[in-house]
Formats: structure tokens, sequence, C-alpha cells
């Protein structure tokens, strides 16, 4: 790596880490991380998924930025049930579902 590439990839992690350590973000910094994350995906993990999510879902894409038990949130607050991990999270991932499913179906 050039010397001129180590100080752009340096720059370039301190930009990204100031915006992990931010307190908030502004809606321009959301649109430039939801714009650079899909571009980094597709170039350099999976070409092929965007197209596919497009192709079956119109908001195909979001970005996990918070987490906390078994949520996490998008960029824009927007809460998930976290069920992607490691062993034994079938168990945790369940127990919210049943915990909150009530709540969406009127049984509870």
């Amino acid at each position: 790596m050039t010397e001129r590439n180590m100080a752009l990839a340096l720059e370039e992690a301190k930009r990204v880490v100031g915006l992990i350590e931010a307190d908030s973000l502004t809606e321009d910094e959301k649109e430039a991380i939801m714009k650079e994350s899909i571009a980094n995906f597709n170039e350099n993990v999976n070409p092929g998924w965007l197209e596919y999510r497009k192709s079956v879902s119109t908001d195909a894409a979001f970005i996990e930025w918070e987490d906390e038990g078994d949520v996490f949130r998008d960029l824009h607050g927007t809460e998930f049930i976290d069920c992607l991990g490691g062993f034994g999270i079938q168990e945790d991932c369940n127990g919210t579902a049943r915990q909150i499913l009530p709540a969406f179906t009127g049984t509870g």
C-alpha cells in the first residue's frame, strides 16, 4: 500500500469512526451512510443480492445502527426483532416474538 493510499484509508477510517461515535446524525449523514453501505455491499459482498431484494421488496435496504437486547434499530429508529446471531439465538428470538406478537395480532 502506498503512503498516499494509507493516508486516504486513515482519513476514511477517522470519518467513519466519527459517525459511529456521534450522539446523533443529520438526515444528510444518514442518507450518505445508506448510499455508501449499499454501494460497498454491492461491490464487495454480494452483487446479486440487492438486485434480488429489489425484485421482491420496494424498500430492500436498511442499515442496522443500534442494538439493545433482542432488537436492533435502523438509521431512522425503526425497530426490528433481532433473530440473527450465534448459537442459542432461536430461544431468545422466539421469546421476544411471543412477548410482542399479541400486540400485533390483537390476541393479548
